[in-house]
């Protein structure tokens, strides 16, 4: 399997942990997370034998990016950047990196007027899993500041001293940047409470027990890059500066942007007490930054990296070869090792189980360590027969811009991947090819075929309400046909049947597949 180095600044920062969610939302691919402090790096020969093993390198912080290509000029792999920081963008042109990626669409403005090349957006997000809504919001007046680091240009002492004057309790998290400014916060709110290095687990209750989040940075800066997202989640009403990410994310009614200068205290009090005092207002502003911030989830943001890693790191479209399955677990082994041979390289395989109960996910999670391509595995978790439902959980899984469908039964040929990517991919019509699978059938079965990822989803997927055997085949032939789709035969596509069909004992349930189709599509 091709191997991901991502290289972020230190252990536990926002860029660091967006970094970790990558990895642990793609469980499938193999990525290393490595920190590496710009200026004060110490572990560079860490680096130096990840990046040597990488196939690629994911820097998220230009500043360690540079030192560690000055440092290593040998060491040059397929490489992306993630610009994380708007005051940044200008300081080179980057033509020495592959794709660059801003969380926000005025960062790719900005940087595309800078170097004239395409920038891919893909928004920080903030993981929902851990990150989750507070049904039951506090009625104490309790405002929250989340900053990893304390220092001036985050406006903590203002935000400290409204709250003393409006006779708020505060509440300040994050580590001391400059004693001295610290104790500037301290006197003018002795009553705050300060918390350093605060657990993820801790970090949720603070936003899940407090009225409101504040944010008071000076202009392009932010007080870190999630805050605002995890207040947002967890139902904390967020009262900010048009900083950082808020640009993007504010609608007019998730959140409260106010105009003045970080150091406004008047206006800053003005805005806080108005919103603290109207809770109504912010019960309104906790529903509207749930719809947006449930957009932005780190499944998505994992999701969207994975994709740009398979273009980094192919020329070719990925492809995924679904199997679907039921008690299988021989057949697929060999399917999957089958697969390493294929001329086409850049595939992904989806074990589609139908709820075996053989082992087969076990045999998976062994087997995804021993194969060169990405394999995943869902499961229907459902009793009967539910291959349409095992089919669609793998073509949601599923990246690639093409799907083959491949029956456990069946094991590809060697070129059978290439050929179908192929008929696929040279037309933009909408068809649905089939191969051969050694028995001299020339009808469609979609057993072992392909189809455009896009087309699949937008005519309607398999059809869940196909229960039993013996009726798949005819309801895609009618419900696809009806929308204009060819099957078309490629006929140097070809499997080896390695299970025989167990059709003949099946006509019970053919008859009454028959029946609920001649109900869905004739009896009108």
């Amino acid at each position: 399997m091709k191997k991901i180095l991502i290289v972020t600044v230190k252990p536990n920062s926002a860029i660091d942990n967006l970094a970790n969610m990558i990895r642990v939302y793609n469980p499938h691919l193999s990525i290393t997370v490595l920190p590496v402090h710009p200026k004060r790096p110490d572990n560079l020969d860490d680096y130096e034998e990840l990046a040597e093993q990488a196939d690629m390198i994911d820097y998220h912080y230009w500043k360690t990016a540079e030192m560690l290509r000055a440092k290593f000029p040998t060491i040059r792999k397929p490489c992306l950047l993630a610009h994380h920081n708007p005051y940044d963008l200008r300081q080179r042109d980057w033509k020495d990196y592959g794709i660059l990626t801003v969380p926000n669409t005025s960062m790719a403005e900005d940087l595309f007027e800078h170097t004239g090349r395409n920038i891919r957006v893909i928004p920080v997000a903030v993981d929902l899993n851990h990150f989750t809504f507070n049904d039951d919001y506090t009625k104490k007046k309790k405002v929250l500041m989340v900053s990893q680091r304390i220092e001036s240009k985050k406006g903590v002492r203002e935000v400290a001293q409204a709250c003393y004057e409006l006779g708020y309790e505060f509440i300040l998290a994050g580590a001391i940047s400059k004693n001295e400014y610290f104790k500037q916060v301290m006197k003018v709110n002795p009553d705050m409470k300060w918390m350093q290095w605060v657990s993820d687990d801790k970090l949720r209750e603070l936003y899940q027990t407090s009225a409101v989040h504040v944010c008071n940075s000076v202009d392009f800066f932010e007080s870190g890059t999630m805050p605002i997202l995890e207040a947002m989640a967890c139902g904390c009403p967020v009262l900010t500066r048009n900083v950082g990410i808020v640009p993007d994310i504010n609608n007019g009614k998730n959140m409260v942007v106010r105009s003045g200068q970080p150091e406004d205290l008047e206006d800053l009090k003005g805005e806080l007490k108005a919103l603290m005092e109207n809770r109504e207002r912010r019960m309104e502003i906790r529903k509207e930054a749930w719809n947006t911030v449930k957009n932005l989830n780190a499944v998505r943001m994992a999701k969207m990296y994975a994709k740009l890693y398979n273009e980094v790191l192919f020329e070719e479209p990925l492809v995924s070869v679904i199997i679907p399955c039921y008690n299988r677990k021989e057949q697929v082994a060999e399917i999957l090792k089958s697969l390493e041979n294929q001329t086409y390289q850049n595939i992904e395989a989806v074990v589609a189980d139908d709820n075996s109960d053989d082992g087969t996910e076990d045999m998976v999670k062994e087997i995804k360590n021993q194969v060169s391509f990405p394999v995943k595995y869902v499961n229907t978790r459902a009793e009967g027969y539910n291959l349409a439902q095992a089919r669609n959980l793998g073509a949601i899984e599923a990246e690639g811009e093409v799907l083959v469908f491949c029956d456990s039964r069946l094991k590809p040929y060697s070129d059978a991947i290439y050929q179908f990517a192929k008929a696929v991919l040279r037309t933009r019509e909408k068809v649905w090819c089939y191969g051969d699978k050694g028995a001299g059938r020339r009808s469609f079965v979609e057993n072992f075929s392909a189809i455009r990822r896009s087309h699949l989803m937008n005519a309607g997927m398999f059809c869940e309400r196909i229960t039993r055997y013996g009726g798949q085949t005819q309801e895609i032939k009618t419900r696809f046909g009806n929308q204009g789709f060819e099957f078309r035969y490629v006929q140097f596509a070809k499997a080896k049947e390695i299970l025989s069909s167990k059709a003949k004992n099946k006509r019970d349930d053919i008859w009454r597949s028959k029946q609920l189709l001649w109900q869905m599509y004739k009896n009108q």
